[in-house]
């Protein structure tokens, strides 16, 4: 922005140290000289000369021509840069950038796509789901409000860029990476979901958030779809051709213990009977699709629900067919579900009060975390 010369102007000393001294900085001397405001600041200090540096003028003087905030916001958005709007406004760019940072503007995203904060702060069943899902698979910045939610399920995330507002709003691949990045920067936003635990760096210190019972489903539904798994397949026999279920869970994984602890509470107070135990210890190896050898750095929780257990829940959480969720993994509950309406003297527990014709006793089923269980898959399972 400033126009640079290779020749500083022919100058006497007395004339440098009043034309500082009458600017009050340095940069507005460089404005009358035509040149960089550190070529002025190199010279005077060379020279030796005594100046009285007015701290902060030129800034001062810079936001007094400068619009509001939004309107900056707007000319960045459509891709001016730092020097382009300092030229326009006659300032610095490194006050265009100051203001910005003051503001807690994220500079590494320009928001041409601004989601609808209400979406969130209206405290609904969409806003309880999508806490969920940024409790599970997103996280928050705290410098500046920069919010990121990760998955390999492109289409979901297409449906929670449309959900929030920002259908038009590019996902990031990352290289060597099969995941999508949604990524937008709003203080709002970025601030309930901080209130509702969903702070920086919660892997290891999640925990559930107080919110009205009412809207439970749709936070574990959130949860489930991020760090969730479905498990049901069968086979035919042998002998009589009939279909055989070889295995039915529903699972939550968590490294949190406190939010292991705080799911397996939730899920008692609906009557519900899940098994919680440690399914990777930390230091344990485990070989990745690629021959990749990874090495677990914490250990690793399990909330589960094995057998008709694992369909009582699944309909806690899938009340409503027409409510955001993922696709793959509700199309793999539709296929449980209809095998267990297909087998004689069952029906399904639908909440606190208790309905299911289970023969295995609820309380039986319910390990905690001091004990963990060797075979899970055996406990509570029909």
């Amino acid at each position: 922005m400033w126009h640079m010369i290779f020749k500083f102007p022919k100058i006497t000393d007395e004339e440098l140290t009043n034309l500082i001294n009458k600017e009050g900085s340095y940069c507005g001397a460089a404005r009358v000289l035509g040149c960089n405001p550190e070529t002025v600041r190199q010279h005077s200090k060379k020279r030796k000369l005594t100046v009285n540096i007015k701290k902060y003028t030129s800034n001062v003087g810079a936001a007094s021509r400068l619009p509001p905030i939004e309107k900056l916001i707007e000319l960045f958005n459509t891709h001016k840069s730092f020097v382009k709007i300092g030229n326009i406004f006659k300032c610095n760019e490194e006050t265009i950038r100051s203001i910005f940072r003051k503001n807690n503007i994220d500079l590494g995203i320009r928001q041409t796509n601004i989601p609808d904060e209400k979406i969130f702060t209206n405290e609904n069943e969409l806003s309880y789901y999508l806490l969920g899902c940024y409790l599970s698979d997103g996280c928050v910045d705290n410098k500046f409000n920069r919010i990121n939610i990760v998955s390999c399920d492109k289409d979901w995330m297409e449906d929670i860029k449309n959900a929030i507002g920002i259908p038009n709003c590019p996902l990031q691949e990352p290289k060597n990476s099969k995941a999508y990045v949604l990524r937008y920067s709003n203080k709002t936003i970025a601030d309930w979901l901080k209130v509702n635990e969903c702070v920086p760096k919660k892997s290891l210190i999640c925990k559930m958030p107080i919110i009205p019972e009412k809207y439970h489903r749709d936070l574990i539904r959130g949860i489930f779809d991020g760090d969730g798994s479905i498990s049901f397949t069968t086979k035919k026999s042998d002998k009589t051709g009939a279909t055989i279920l070889k295995s039915s869970r529903a699972d939550i994984c968590t490294a949190s213990k406190t939010m292991a602890d705080n799911l397996f509470e939730l899920f008692k107070s609906h009557g519900l009977c899940p098994t919680i135990f440690v399914s990777k210890k930390a230091g344990s190896k485990s070989k990745l699709k690629n021959g990749r050898i990874i090495t677990s750095t914490t250990d690793c929780f399990k909330v589960s629900f094995q057998g008709k257990k694992a369909v009582d829940f699944l309909n806690f959480i899938y009340y409503d067919n027409n409510l955001l969720k993922l696709n793959r993994k509700y199309i793999k509950y539709k296929e449980m579900k209809n095998f267990y309406l297909n087998l004689r003297h069952y029906s399904f527990h639908t909440g606190k009060s208790m309905t299911s014709l289970i023969d295995v006793d609820p309380v039986a089923t319910i390990t905690h975390l001091d004990k963990p269980i060797p075979n899970p898959i055996l406990i509570g399972s029909p």
